[in-house]
This record gives structure tokens, C-alpha cells and sequence, in this order.
């Protein structure tokens, strides 16, 4: 699971990492805050769950899982105006400069 995390942070928006990954990291306790942080970063698809038959010789349960990047949200400004009045107003400036740096700040 630590290659398939550690290769996301390589992947461009809309860029695809496909894995064979071993079926228990799908549902363990251990991986479960990577799936968390994945899912934020894109979507996961699980495309295919095989046998244990695939490999010669090996007996394991495993599935193919696509991840697609997504572009990252854009955070939102969480400021407005009537608040920067309010942090401005805590300043030591005179009233014509409060509403000088509002025009300013909000452009």
C-alpha cells in the first residue's frame, strides 16, 4: 500500500495509477486513513477482483484498483468585507484609512 500512496503525489490532475494490490488492504484497519486521504485526493475504482488462481505457484487474493487524480479544490476566501472591517477596526487607524485598506483588501 506505502508504493501506492508514495506514486499519487507523482500523478498530474486527472493522471491514473493502476495497481494490483493484495485484496485485505481494500478493508484493513492499518490502511484505512490512506484510503481516507485517497479519496479525498481523487477517485478510487476498484476494477476487478481476481481469483486466487492468477499467479502461478502463489496463492493470494488480490484486485485491480484504478486511482484518478483530481484537481484540488480551490480554498474559499473565508474573509469578507464586514470582517475585515471588524479586524480593521481593532486597528489604531482613523476612519477615512478603515475604509482605504477595505477597498484595498477587497479587490
Amino acid at each position: 500500500m506505502a508504493f501506492f500512496v508514495n506514486a499519487v503525489k507523482f500523478l498530474k490532475t486527472n493522471g491514473e495509477l493502476i495497481a494490483i494490490l493484495p485484496l485485505g488492504v481494500l478493508t484493513s484497519e492499518r490502511d484505512e486513513q490512506a484510503w481516507e486521504v485517497l479519496k479525498k485526493l481523487g477517485e478510487i475504482e476498484v476494477v476487478k477482483y481476481n481469483g486466487d488462481n492468477v499467479f502461478c505457484k502463489a496463492t493470494v487474493h488480490t484486485a485491480i484498483v484504478k486511482f484518478t487524480r483530481k484537481r484540488p479544490k480551490q480554498k474559499k476566501q473565508r474573509t469578507n468585507i464586514a470582517q475585515k472591517a471588524e479586524i480593521i477596526n481593532k486597528s489604531t487607524c482613523n476612519y477615512k484609512s478603515y475604509l482605504q485598506l477595505i477597498v484595498v483588501k477587497s479587490a
